[in-house]
């Protein structure tokens, strides 16, 4: 109810342009809601419209894939896509990992590769030694680049991270970064 009493306040009262306001929600995906078809009254329409009124927000899930079972899986995208720095612990979950992956971004990657290639003329198995025997033996090597546009993160990473280790899509006002970080702690 408080939720909804302070996204009527910001978004229907022209209130709130002079100062900063801070939304806070643990275990969001039980407080979540989503607008009818008109969009209005829904979470959706307050993160498309909060900034303006200054409104920054904090909300924690236990997974992206429990408020797509509360809201529905565009519903969910829209608001996951307004809140623009995320912070992404371990996971498990194929479709989780998929959709942060997705959420962190993409972008052009260099890639490389090897490849070995062995040749001789007259190349035959040798019984008593066995092993190929040929005249003239060569081999090369061949080192390919190539760069292709694919996750800023990879899936597999979600699932590899330690205690105390996050991904991290920042935004910074400019823009979009993301990365594997550790968990600094004061102590």
């Amino acid at each position: 109810m408080i939720k909804l009493i302070t996204q009527d306040i910001l978004i229907w009262n022209d209130y709130n342009k002079d100062r900063c306001l801070f939304f806070l929600a643990d275990e969001y995906q039980n407080f979540v809601s989503a607008g009818n078809k008109s969009g209005a009254e829904g979470d959706d329409n307050f993160y498309a419209l909060s900034r303006e009124s200054r409104c920054f927000s904090i909300v924690s899930s236990q997974s992206p894939v429990t408020l797509i079972s509360r809201i529905g899986k565009e519903k969910a995208r829209v608001i996951m896509a307004s809140l623009r720095t995320k912070l992404f612990f371990s996971m498990t979950d194929a479709e989780d990992m998929v959709m942060a992956a997705d959420l962190c971004g993409k972008g052009w990657k260099q890639g490389k590769s090897f490849s070995y290639n062995e040749s001789g003329a007259k190349s035959k198995w040798n019984w008593l030694s066995k092993n190929v025997t040929s005249k003239k033996p060569s081999v090369s090597k061949s080192e390919n680049f190539s760069t292709t546009y694919r996750h800023l993160v990879d899936t597999s990473v979600f699932r590899q991270l330690s205690v105390f280790e996050m991904v991290v899509s920042a935004f910074d006002g400019i823009k979009q970064s993301s990365g594997r970080m550790p968990l600094r702690s004061g102590l």
